[in-house]
């Protein structure tokens, strides 16, 4: 995703750092309207940016006296002024020697880099979720940061070995966790963190962190469930509300689910017509409920198709765009993302609704923060990285007000989804009284012996199934195994894979992947395993031996 990056300039540096930053800030730059600002090079440091041209428009960086501030993202606290940009307000709270107290309550998802001159100090700034990814390397007495991790191959002071001990994780569970990345020397910068680095003595003075989950003060019990469902319902709407500017061209992506069923129902009536998507392969069942839920408003509703013919096309170069991070079968959608520019900017997203206000992350054995903090932030996250490659994506449940009263709910009512159906059907009961969910057949409105009858079904028999209007599973949005086994996909997969160059190989048994491969195309499923490595190595060719086409060859590439 286009973003921030720079670097602290060595005395030693025997390479012109305007000629090193150029090519970092090339290295953002994937689509026609992605815009460069200037290279700012004063001798201590080299910083830059490319942005979508959507939301901070105005060039970077930010000056005021001999601070200067670059920021990619942006703010959504009602109190602060609309006259000045983020960069300035940010700027007028570190003037004021007020930078935690702000940075604490603010509403925003975004990163940050201040540089003031004068005291010769750098400060990394992420928002309060870590949701604006931004990577950094202290090596060798240097400081790099970067939006991406793609950009520091472009550094020649920087070691770039691959810890094996990551390959293994991400083939395991399917992501990278914590701060991690596939080096040791680059990490990605912690949620609510500050890093302040000195440009005198070229050193770390300090990892501060300016907000915790724990500072959100739990309920010990619900004595009034309605009650909080309201207010649920009311926080809702004004995170939603609070994302949509009159002017401003938005869009929302519309499944099968909740939590994009919720965003559509709560956007306010200026947007209308809205703009609305739904992707998934014909008949499936997100399409028909995504249907019934568009019709209720007046909206424009745009289908982007997925099938064996089209759905690989994109994604090689969807690996580069996320650094490898991103099992490439779980980039859906990406088909039809530079569409997505002609008909809207910004785009709201469900993003983890369920996972923290539906206490679906609680049943995890690391809890619900380790999961936000490992799945969430690392794996799903990934998602809104390659939309905001076209687009500038918001998500409203992770608007300030709203987490934190979704966190102080007791676990046991959250748990289940109990009062985030609750919610949901007392704020936009005409958008989920009858219509049904995805993910079990039936509206959330069913009652607990509909909910019987439904199990006993299925349990008896497949046929029974046609009984649910909407049955689950059977009508799937994807079938990625059945399509690695067809063209274009099957060769590709078997080429890349069985290769004798395969980098991959240094890691893995040549023949665990092979067998995989070979039981995969007589009919075992090993889809989400053969998606993982071939993400790792199509990642380490580009990476290692050059761009997207350099290493993959244009006859894989559209």
């Amino acid at each position: 995703m286009p973003g921030l990056c720079g670097f602290t300039i060595a005395p030693s540096c025997s390479v012109p750092p305007a000629a090193v930053l150029k090519r970092m800030q090339e290295s953002l730059v994937y689509r026609p309207h992605h815009r460069c600002d200037r290279l700012f090079d004063d001798g201590s440091i080299a910083a830059t940016r490319v942005h979508t041209g959507i939301v901070q428009r105005e060039e970077q960086p930010f000056t005021n006296d001999e601070i200067s501030i670059w920021l990619d993202g942006e703010f959504y606290s009602p109190s602060l002024s609309v006259k000045a940009s983020a960069p300035d307000v940010l700027n007028t709270h570190y003037s004021r020697s007020n930078i935690h107290p702000f940075l604490h309550g603010l509403d925003g998802i975004f990163s940050a880099v201040i540089y003031d001159k004068k005291k010769q100090l750098l400060f990394l700034i992420s928002d309060r979720y870590g949701l604006r990814h931004l990577y950094f390397s202290n090596n060798n007495g240097m400081l790099g940061w970067a939006s991406e991790v793609k950009a520091f191959r472009h550094h020649p002071a920087l070691s770039l070995d691959i810890n094996p001990d990551r390959i293994a994780e991400f083939l395991r569970i399917g992501h990278l966790t914590g701060n991690t990345t596939w080096f040791d020397t680059i990490e990605l910068l912690a949620p609510a963190t500050v890093i302040t680095w000195d440009l005198q003595t070229s050193s770390l003075l300090t990892r501060q962190e300016y907000w915790n989950w724990d500072e959100i003060k739990r309920k010990k019990d619900l004595n009034d469930s309605g009650s909080v469902a309201e207010a649920l319902g009311a926080a809702f709407r004004k995170a939603v509300a609070k994302r949509c500017m009159p002017g401003e061209r938005i869009g929302v992506g519309l499944s099968g689910g909740l939590d994009s069923r919720a965003i559509f129902a709560a956007l306010p009536d200026f947007l209308e017509p809205i703009s609305v998507f739904t992707f998934g392969k014909t008949g499936c069942n997100d399409i028909r409920i995504a249907q019934k839920v568009a019709a209720l408003r007046p909206s424009h509703h745009i289908f982007q198709l997925i099938n064996a013919d089209n759905w690989f096309s994109n994604r090689l170069e969807a690996i580069w765009l996320t650094d490898g991070q991103f099992n490439m079968l779980h980039m859906h959608g990406i088909e039809q993302i530079d569409d997505y520019r002609n008909r809207f900017d910004i785009q709201l997203n469900g993003f983890l609704g369920d996972a923290l206000l539906g206490g679906s992350y609680s049943s995890h054995p690391d809890g619900e923060l380790a999961r936000f903090r490992n799945r969430g932030r690392r794996f799903i996250a990934m998602g809104l990285s390659l939309d905001n490659i076209a687009v500038h994506t918001r998500i409203p449940f992770f608007d300030n007000e709203l987490m934190e009263l979704t966190m102080s709910i007791p676990l046991r009512y959250r748990r289940g989804s109990f009062i985030y159906n609750r919610m949901l059907l007392t704020t936009f009961p005409e958008f989920f009284q009858s219509i049904p969910w995805q993910k079990t057949g039936l509206p959330i409105s069913a009652t607990g012996l509909q909910w019987d009858i439904v199990r006993l079904l299925r349990k008896c028999c497949l046929k029974a199934q046609r009984m649910i209007s909407f049955p689950p599973g059977d009508v799937g949005y994807t079938d990625y195994p059945d399509w690695i086994r067809r063209e274009p996909a099957r060769k590709f997969f078997s080429d890349v894979l069985t290769s004798k160059t395969a980098l991959l190989h240094n890691f893995i048994n040549a023949r665990t992947i092979e067998r995989r491969l070979s039981r995969h195309f007589s009919g075992a499923d090993y889809s989400e395993v053969l998606g993982r490595y071939v993400t790792i190595e199509v990642w380490m060719r580009q990476f290692f031996e050059g761009g997207v086409r350099e290493a993959l060859g244009k006859r894989y590439i559209t």
